[in-house]
């Protein structure tokens, strides 16, 4: 078995927000092999669209 080229395990991501933290992931676990291709994509409908400075 070879080895991941990426191993993200439990991953949390928060950031400050105008009323409290923004808890943007949340336990995301990621594995990627070497010849495989990754996309991300966001679903427009559940998107937030925050003030713009």
């Amino acid at each position: 078995m070879t080895q991941p080229v990426l191993d993200i395990q439990q991953l949390h991501l928060s950031f400050p927000g105008f009323n409290g933290d923004v808890h943007a992931l949340n336990n995301v676990s990621l594995q990627i092999n070497r010849g495989e291709i990754v996309g991300l994509v966001e679903n427009p409908a559940q998107v937030n669209q925050s003030p713009q400075c």
